[in-house]
């Protein structure tokens, strides 16, 4: 069964946070009324998953990043980070659920703060990210903090 409904807002979490991740995208398809992908709701047994994921990111118009240090290290969030990307204009809103740092693309986006708001079990922040060399780079920026960003010419 192929979803007919249009998804307006695609929500890139990862499955680690999926119990604080579910509410959320229903607050947001009530408080917007809208169509929210969110792959565990909208994807039907049997459906080709990264299909319908790719088809909900090339549509939607708004990207809600739930972002954490496991989103942080989830190579599907940086390819779906990417092609929202490449398949603009959307308007990305990061939701922040720990102090990770948010790749360099994203950090100038207003976002949403629950890092207060929610208890959220993290990964000890300075310990080592997942090799990520397709999808980011590392650098410094002028403050000379080291961030992650994400290339977004591919």
């Amino acid at each position: 069964m192929k979803r007919t409904k249009r998804c307006s807002v695609f929500v890139s979490y990862s499955r680690h946070d999926e119990h604080l991740v579910r509410p959320l995208a229903s607050l947001i398809g009530a408080a917007g009324d809208r169509a929210v992908f969110l792959d565990v709701e909208s994807i039907k047994p049997g459906e080709e998953w990264e299909v319908e994921i790719v088809k909900a990111v090339e549509e939607c118009v708004v990207f809600v990043l739930c972002w954490c240090c496991q989103s942080q290290l989830s190579e599907y969030v940086y390819q779906e980070i990417r092609l929202a990307f490449q398949h603009g204009p959307k308007r990305f809103v990061p939701v922040l659920f720990c102090d990770a740092p948010l790749p360099d693309a994203l950090a100038s986006r207003q976002w949403v703060d629950l890092r207060e708001r929610l208890t959220h079990s993290c990964l000890p922040h300075n310990q080592g990210k997942a090799d990520k060399s397709a999808v980011l780079t590392e650098k410094k920026t002028s403050t000379g903090r080291s961030g992650t960003d994400i290339d977004t010419s591919k």
